[in-house]
């Protein structure tokens, strides 16, 4: 997942070993006897190609992938160690809202697209804070579905369905999280253990098969939770980079997810395993490209 099919062509055309592609949120480059893990940007992030190379034909890294790496470090996305380096982003690592807008717009459009599908006529629905889940207000504000009751945390869930004055808004307040726009703490909570919901859209930071789904701030952990408990059905809204690592403040394990909604980006093999554990998969579609 996040590799054109032009990248891997590229990859596979300059080796005659077999090359597998994934997502590495951690470990950016390692280099090992048999095995080397190659960091390219794409679309603001480093993604990582894992090639496997034959022991009778060893790859030693080279200037360029020294270079690469020397220009990562000074930018503060990785740290070097001894024979490669992993990523600067830790456990607590939390984008601003800022930093997060624009980037992945096309797959966070279409997990819109499939979250607004699972919402009917006459639904009270909570939206969490987040950069994906500002496109599903959109889609509410200017979309057919009606008699319906927002709630929210998020501010600028609040704003995107301000002008929309034939859906019932309830903005839930407390202390503001300036970089995510997200109000959190006692009074939140206190608020939110009076509602109860149809169905709830819930953004996150990461989520793995044997961990589940985490999150940096234990606040916003502990709230999530709560959501989740006070609502009928329960939607976790990721794209395919959340996948695949752990965030400091477990939300929910496996188990107690009701469904995951991500892009067609999201890596098949864990999808596969989130349904093996009783959790619907909703996966959005790729718009078609303009001719």
């Amino acid at each position: 997942p996040g590799a054109s099919l032009g990248e891997v062509e590229k990859i596979c055309q300059e080796t005659d070993a077999p090359v597998e592609v994934h997502q590495g949120s951690r470990h950016i480059l390692f280099k090992m006897e048999s095995t080397i893990l190659i960091a390219r940007r794409l679309e603001g992030e480093f993604l990582a190609w894992r090639q496997a190379i034959p022991r009778n034909n060893p790859i030693k890294v080279t200037a360029d992938t020294k270079q690469l790496l020397s220009c990562m470090e000074q930018e503060g996305l990785i740290k070097r160690t001894w024979g490669g380096a992993v990523s600067a982003y830790g456990s607590l690592q939390e984008f601003s809202h800022k930093e997060k807008e624009p980037v992945r717009l096309a797959e966070k459009i279409s997990i819109a697209r499939a979250a607004y599908d699972c919402i009917a006529d006459g639904d009270a629905v909570f939206i969490d804070c987040g950069t994906t889940t500002i496109h599903l207000a959109r889609l509410i504000r200017t979309g057919k579905k009606r008699n319906l009751m927002v709630a929210t945390t998020g501010l600028n869930i609040a704003m995107e369905l301000a002008e929309a004055e034939d859906i019932s808004v309830i903005v839930i307040g407390g202390e503001l999280r300036h970089r995510i726009l997200s109000c959190t703490g006692t009074f939140t909570e206190n608020m939110l253990r009076t509602m109860f919901f149809d169905k709830g859209f819930i953004s996150g930071n990461h989520l793995t098969l044997e961990h589940g789904f985490t999150t940096p701030s234990v606040q916003e952990a502990k709230l999530k939770r709560m959501i989740m408990d006070n609502c009928k059905e329960h939607y976790v809204t990721i794209d395919y980079t959340k996948f695949g690592d752990d965030s400091l403040s477990l939300v929910a394990p496996i188990a107690e997810l009701d469904a995951v909604v991500t892009d067609w980006r999201a890596p098949a093999d864990v999808l596969a395993g989130l349904q093996e554990q009783g959790v619907r998969v909703i996966q959005g579609a790729e718009e078609p490209q303009p001719a």
